[in-house]
């Protein structure tokens, strides 16, 4: 059988057509995410569950995440599996951008959501069969209502002075002092931590306060609410973070 000797050129042509024969079943690979998912994002404060809306255009991705704080637009690219969107967030007038990466493998999702400089958290999501409704918001914890007899009473003057609290995010215990005088039922006062001091204003009805302030963050300011019982000499509670959920808080007497 006589052999022949291909050119280089030839050669290249070949090596071509090859290379081009299976362009269509590399883009017939390519993950679609479009549709609609259901995303859980797995904070120190529990799962928070939202609704998400992908359209897809070749790599380029755009849609629009809905939570219980309002509906998010975002853009993104997919790179294979590689997915990375970002959202902005507003947050009671605070823009909070949220960055996602994640891989996706067929109808599921999984990788790390990054709240701006505020921290990350681990996420995962499903497509949604077609006609599925959307995810419910949760509810707000309903308010326990106060005694008949504490209805109006006046606040427990046993807050006045300072304090020693301890707030604990992700098993991690941050301190800071508190100083708080009450009139009425009027709170007022002011926060210290290393990163300055927070004037605070709230109420004190019997032993049951509530404090409301803003927290200056690098991506803006962020509204807080902290509430708390004051029992035999100590106080403990829940500090509630705009947009990032719950956090435990104890506070003693200064000594």
């Amino acid at each position: 059988m006589k052999r022949t000797k291909l050119s280089r050129s030839a050669v290249l042509a070949v090596f071509a057509l090859a290379v081009l024969a299976l362009v269509p079943a590399v883009a017939a690979a390519q993950v679609n995410v479009a549709g609609a998912w259901e995303v859980t994002m797995v904070t120190p404060q529990g799962a928070n569950t939202v609704d998400v809306t992908f359209q897809q255009q070749g790599t380029a991705i755009t849609g629009e995440l809905n939570s219980p704080l309002g509906a998010a637009p975002f853009k993104g690219t997919l790179t294979g599996d590689a997915l990375t969107v970002v959202a902005a967030l507003d947050v009671q007038g605070t823009a909070i951008e949220l960055t996602f990466n994640a891989k996706v493998t067929g109808d599921t999702l999984a990788g790390n959501v990054k709240f701006g400089d505020l921290g990350e958290a681990p996420f995962t999501g499903k497509r949604k069969p077609a006609g599925a409704p959307a995810a419910a918001a949760a509810p707000a914890p309903a308010a326990s209502p106060a005694p008949a007899a504490a209805a109006g009473a006046a606040g427990n003057s046993g807050i006045n002075g300072n304090w020693s609290l301890s707030l604990n995010v992700a098993g991690q215990e941050i301190p800071l002092t508190g100083t708080f005088t009450l009139a009425g039922n009027k709170l007022t006062g002011s926060l210290t931590s290393d990163q300055g001091t927070m004037p605070v204003n709230g109420t004190m009805t019997g032993d049951a306060l509530k404090l409301e302030f803003t927290a200056p963050t690098p991506n803006g300011d962020l509204p807080v609410v902290m509430t708390g019982n004051l029992s035999a000499g100590a106080l403990s509670g829940k500090m509630n973070i705009a947009g990032l959920g719950d956090a435990d808080w104890t506070g003693s007497r200064a000594k």
